[in-house]
């Protein structure tokens, strides 16, 4: 008789443990939940100033909120596998829409190889030039922007700002110096060489590996 009570008791010991973990883990997603529906309308207002500023604080905060959950035996383990990757998707989609908005702009004509006539002495023929200028206008100008606002930016965390660099450089790089050997080729006068190519690949490399600069400043 006294064996059934002790097995009785344990039964209940187990039911109770497992539903206190399961009332714990159900508050954790609730607080999760309230959180990012707080970060997208934090999100929202500080995009009105730039769309890729709004998505570069989503990643901070989503990398932030994975690194600690995954960081963390007990959570990890109570949360899940499932919980937790839900928690990286939306670390890696924020992730990829930043970078997507932040490079879309020079994509646009990068993507495009431009559409130069050259004369017998590498001259450009006809609207050639006025290609080269516009396209290089647009090139020139976007480094300028983001190298102005991207270097203020804080990225607290080292790994993900050096991640953030290379995707960036991914992106944009192999692309850029393609543009500048077909525009170096051409036989331009020096104020319009200095003009159209005011940035080398190997500037083009540095002036990325600045952006988030603020955060070292902040952490030295």
């Amino acid at each position: 008789a006294r064996m059934k009570e002790l097995e009785a008791e344990g039964v209940d010991g187990t039911r109770s443990q497992y539903s206190s973990k399961s009332v714990l883990r159900d508050t954790v997603i609730d607080i999760l939940d309230v959180l990012k529906t707080s970060l997208e309308a934090s999100a929202k207002s500080v995009a009105r100033g730039s769309p890729a500023l709004g998505w570069l604080f989503l990643v901070n905060n989503y990398h932030y909120i994975y690194d600690g959950l995954t960081g963390d035996q007990f959570l990890s383990q109570l949360l899940g596998e499932e919980e937790l990757l839900k928690r990286q998707d939306l670390y890696l989609q924020a992730k990829a829409i930043y970078i997507e908005t932040i490079t879309k702009k020079v994509n646009n004509v990068l993507d495009s190889p431009p559409d130069i006539e050259i004369g017998a002495r590498n001259e450009p023929i006809g609207r050639s030039k006025q290609t080269l200028k516009e396209i290089m206008s647009v090139v020139n100008k976007w480094i300028s922007d983001v190298h102005s606002s991207q270097r203020k930016l804080s990225v607290p965390n080292q790994d993900l700002r050096v991640e953030l660099r290379w995707l960036i450089r991914e992106k944009v790089s192999r692309k850029y110096k393609s543009l500048f050997e077909i525009v170096n080729k051409v036989k331009l006068s020096k104020k319009n060489k200095e003009k159209y190519i005011v940035y080398d690949p190997e500037r083009f490399d540095m002036i990325i590996s600045q952006f988030y600069e603020a955060s070292e400043i902040l952490s030295s």
